[in-house]
């Protein structure tokens, strides 16, 4: 058996495992054993737990990241009186992008947003909702909204996203909910942060 094989029969096993108990709920040694080798093999190929789950990970989060990068880039050459309004036709354009690369990493999506508790994905959604707050709140002088409230509907909006991502449904149907979902979000909070 060859360093790519034993390599990736601890990937599969860690997958399994840390799909079944989440990050900190998968112990190292089932992991190790359910591959016949012992923990110095294992400590061939990664240096901890962390470093197994995010050989399952980061690539497809470093993925997603950049086509992310790219749709703020674009919101941001938006004229600066299109920007709070525009940003939602930039986003909606990027939708389908999002889920079929989703899509092409299920596995690592659901490790990220389902199992990442202990690691340094496990707050990501809440990131994701801080970053767009702060997007937002440089764009407008409002008081419509208390921070709590702010943060309180960005949590919400990320988790709906998450939720819609994971979902096993076809593509077009995720398409479908998160142009519903950003709707709901464009003609409620963005539309009051444009004093409509």
């Amino acid at each position: 058996m060859g360093k790519k094989d034993t390599r990736e029969r601890i990937l599969s096993s860690g997958k399994k495992w840390f799909l079944e108990k989440g990050f900190k709920g998968a112990p190292l040694r089932k992991i190790v054993s359910e591959t016949g080798f012992t923990l110095g093999a294992f400590y061939g190929y990664f240096k901890t737990k962390e470093d197994l789950f995010y050989a399952l990970t980061d690539e497809a989060a470093e993925g997603l990241n950049a086509i992310l990068m790219e749709c703020f880039e674009e919101m941001q050459r938006l004229d600066e009186k299109e920007k709070l309004t525009g940003m939602n036709d930039v986003y909606l354009k990027y939708v389908p992008e999002i889920v079929r690369y989703v899509d092409e990493h299920k596995d690592a999506f659901y490790l990220i947003l389902k199992c990442s508790a202990g690691t340094k994905y496990e707050s990501i959604l809440e990131d994701f909702s801080r970053m767009d707050a702060s997007y937002i709140a440089s764009l407008v002088q409002s008081d419509f909204f208390s921070p709590a409230a702010v943060e309180a509907l960005g949590k919400g909006y990320f988790s709906m996203i998450g939720e819609i991502l994971l979902m096993d449904i076809p593509e077009e149907k995720k398409v479908t909910a998160l142009k519903e979902v950003q709707s709901v979000f464009n003609a409620g909070v963005l539309q009051k942060f444009a004093g409509r």
